[in-house]
């Protein structure tokens, strides 16, 4: 359902289930258009054509509706990301690029929703923060494999590095925000960055099988 300030009419009868979809969907809408900030159970009833008793129904807190919200917009990038390199068949750069074209194709509000939970831009102690902490767990793990087979590296190497180019990629999202990078060279950057990766490692893998052999 867009999300709407007008309020009009009676809502319709709906399924508890797809009523919390919709009410989801709205939710997104708000963060989408007017940031994080605005979201509240009175935004959202209003939005919503609905009522504060129908909103609680739903959501037990506004950070309860919050992380929900977060989770709501995550989880169909997340989804899609992980189609991609769960179904690859071809080299880390190809697939990496798939992956920063989902989210850089997203609507600029959804990605900017998305970037501001993974940046931390609240409170240590708000619940945003521990979602974003949850998100980059999730996120790190789908890529970790990867990542390791990519650049020969251990589990815990392979996290840390793996979110280190994620970081780099949300970097280049940033400055396609701030109009300095066009979509495409924000992918050739990365790309750029992680076949000096490869590149490194093979060397080093070279050296070291010369050095067996000898």
């Amino acid at each position: 359902m867009p999300y709407s300030k007008t309020k009009t009419g009676k809502r319709p009868y709906m399924a508890r289930e797809k009523r919390r979809q919709m009410l989801l969907d709205t939710a997104a809408g708000i963060v989408e258009q007017d940031g994080w900030d605005k979201l509240s159970m009175s935004a959202l009833a209003q939005a919503s054509h609905g009522s504060r008793q129908l909103i609680y129904q739903h959501f037990e807190s506004l950070e309860d509706l919050m992380v929900a919200t977060g989770t709501h917009i995550f989880e169909q990038v997340y989804l899609r990301t992980r189609d991609t390199i769960e179904h690859r068949q071809q080299d880390i750069i190809t697939v990496l690029g798939q992956a920063q074209s989902i989210t850089l194709d997203l609507p600029p509000g959804r990605a900017r929703a998305l970037w501001q939970v993974i940046a931390s831009a609240f409170p240590a102690d708000h619940e945003l923060t521990r979602f974003g902490r949850r998100m980059r767990h999730l996120i790190t793990k789908l890529w970790q494999p990867t990542v390791a087979e990519a650049f020969l590296l251990d589990d815990e190497q392979a996290a840390t590095v793996t979110w280190m180019l994620i970081m780099a990629f949300w970097g280049g999202y940033r400055l396609v925000e701030d109009g300095e990078l066009t979509k495409a060279q924000a992918i050739e950057r990365l790309n750029w960055i992680v076949r000096t990766l490869e590149a490194g490692v093979n060397r080093t893998d070279s050296r070291a099988k010369a050095a067996r052999a000898h």
